[in-house]
């Protein structure tokens, strides 16, 4: 599953298996209170926050949701971090 998440002038997209998912974040600094509000949340468990090789800054999350749920988890969190609305894409293969 891959979905693009955009919120206020950012976007972070979401590609997401059955327990694995990588979130990447179109921020300066690293996300790691994102990372921290994703664990606090059930069922969510932000392993590693880093920047991959072209310099994204990125979260890697285990997790125990079905996809939709997932995808409403990770809104409610940006909303609760950058405190701004989100629209929700279906992300092109």
């Amino acid at each position: 599953m891959k979905r693009i998440i955009k919120f206020g002038e950012r976007f972070a997209g979401l590609t997401a298996g059955e327990h694995r998912a990588l979130l990447t974040v179109t921020v300066d600094e690293l996300p790691v209170k994102l990372a921290d509000e994703l664990s606090n949340m059930s069922d969510i468990y932000a392993t590693e926050v880093f920047r991959d090789d072209n310099g994204t800054p990125c979260i890697r999350l285990n997790h125990d949701l079905a996809s939709s749920d997932l995808v409403d988890s990770i809104g409610e969190a940006i909303t609760a971090v950058y405190n701004t609305d989100i629209i929700i894409y279906n992300a092109r293969p």
